[in-house]
């Protein structure tokens, strides 16, 4: 109310308070007093977009930002790139010099590279339209770059025009595995943008997590990917899935402590310039705040107190001096000693001060681990089709290695998603079924998608009777859309 009345606009601040950040403490089943967002922030934010910095569209992506982080939102503005020029001349001389560019090059290939770099800067400073204008450009010269193929979907996608978008980003993908079947990481970057596609135009999270799930361990993409996917079928209601991706966040989170705190490590794709210890800084922030919404989540929505402990334990030792985290970890740790549910004392962190180095491991031994560790390495050799295995769980798990391999076999697809349906696990097939539907031609596309539409009845039958009316919702909505 203080930062409202202090600033140009108050009502402006006002209404970020009761329609933004009232309401995303509502979904989070969270106190004011809790929130990293404060109202003097909101008001650093309203005169952002009332200075002309950042448009309001961005000012919602900076909140976002602002409500998982606590960063202050010139930083987030800062560190995203955001700033809008609003100087036309400056623009239009800046696009002459690029024309001349593109003239004076020679050859298609030096031509293409003229315009997409015009257009990556164009984009970096919010000019939106001539940015995508120049990546077409681009495209014209080479029509099969994938990093420019992705550049067109994210104009297009803040300029509102979202499922040409979503078309671009898939074909992005497409052909990133194509032109370099071997670079794992561009393409996990490629694959992780198209995901949050699919949730922002399409709102298909299924077919988003299984995307963000096929994203291999310790590269920079995957710890995104395990929130991500954590985060989707949370909203999705399959807490037990989410809880299986955050202990995997977890795992890939203590296996790569040794490269973000002590030294590097081969198994993380981090940059080997002069600016690696920059490098590992920003990536050891990020996963401490990956880690510190997914003990969120299991506190609030699933009421795992020990799993949200492990979560925060690692989050500080990755960012020691974050309160937000030191705050949490503390009461989780006393709420979980209250119900005689702790980790032991040797898996505790030790917060005498914040000055302190963390002393102590906050990962528990693995017979403490709230969920059995994931199989993250690919298991050796083919699998014969007719192999079958002691139980589904074993089969389920080769299969889906084989499938990782090999994404064109659909023999593979239909053996792993009938032991999917044995198994019960809905959510995965659900999971599974959506992502294929994308990539699969006919016959078999419609035979996914009968497929899809009984695995949605069955849920919102079983939501139907357990009286979760959200669900129930959802399901009808997809089941409609099919």
């Amino acid at each position: 109310v203080t930062a409202a009345a202090g600033a140009a606009k108050p009502k402006t601040v006002a209404n970020w308070m009761i329609n933004d950040l009232l309401s995303a403490l509502g979904s989070a089943s969270l106190e004011l007093s809790e929130a990293l967002v404060t109202p003097t922030s909101l008001a650093e934010l309203a005169a952002l977009i009332e200075k002309g910095t950042i448009s309001g569209r961005q000012g919602k992506e900076v909140f976002v930002e602002m409500m998982a982080s606590g960063k202050a939102p010139a930083a987030i503005v800062q560190e995203k790139g955001m700033q809008q020029v609003s100087d036309a001349g400056a623009l239009e001389l800046g696009l002459a010099d690029a024309y001349e560019l593109e003239a004076a090059a020679r050859g298609a290939e030096r031509r293409h590279l003229v315009a997409q770099r015009v257009a990556e800067t164009l984009l970096r400073e919010r000019h939106l339209e001539p940015a995508a204008r120049w990546f077409e450009r681009a495209l014209r010269y080479r029509p099969d770059g994938p990093e420019v193929v992705a550049g067109l979907a994210r104009a297009l996608g803040s300029l509102g025009q979202g499922r040409r978008a979503l078309e671009l980003h898939m074909r992005a993908v497409g052909l990133a595995k194509k032109s370099a079947p071997g670079c794992v990481s561009p393409r996990s970057r490629l694959v992780l943008e198209l995901a949050r596609a699919l949730v922002a135009y399409a709102d298909d999270r299924p077919a988003a997590v299984a995307h963000v799930r096929s994203i291999p361990a310790l590269l920079p993409e995957s710890f995104e990917a395990r929130l991500l996917e954590g985060r989707w079928r949370s909203e999705l209601g399959d807490l037990p899935g989410a809880s299986e991706a955050f202990a995997r966040l977890g795992d890939e989170a203590e296996r790569a402590l040794g490269a973000l705190t002590d030294g590097p490590d081969p198994r993380i794709a981090l940059a080997s310039d002069d600016g690696v210890a920059s490098a590992r800084r920003d990536l050891a922030s990020e996963l401490a705040s990956y880690l510190e919404e997914a003990a969120r989540i299991e506190e609030l929505d699933r009421g795992n107190r020990l799993a949200a402990q492990r979560l925060l334990g690692l989050a500080i030792r990755l960012a020691p001096r974050r309160n937000s985290i030191q705050t949490a970890f503390r009461r989780v740790a006393s709420e979980a000693a209250a119900r005689g549910k702790s980790l032991p004392s040797d898996g505790l962190v030790e917060l005498a001060s914040p000055q302190n180095a963390i002393v102590s491991s906050s990962v528990p031994p693995p017979s403490h681990r709230p969920l059995q560790e994931p199989l993250l390495e690919p298991l050796p050799g083919p699998l014969p089709l007719d192999y079958e295995p002691v139980d589904d769980e074993l089969l389920v798990e080769k299969l889906a290695d084989k499938l990782r391999g090999d994404p064109t076999d659909s023999q593979v697809v239909l053996a792993l998603a009938d032991a999917l349906q044995r198994l019960g696990r809905d959510h995965e097939l659900l999971a599974l079924l959506s992502a294929r539907i994308e990539e699969e031609g006919e016959p078999l596309r419609s035979r996914l998608m009968l497929r899809r539409r009984a695995v949605l009845e069955r849920m919102r039958e079983q939501a139907l009777v357990e009286g979760r009316v959200g669900e129930v919702d959802l399901y009808e909505l997809l089941l409609n859309r099919d």
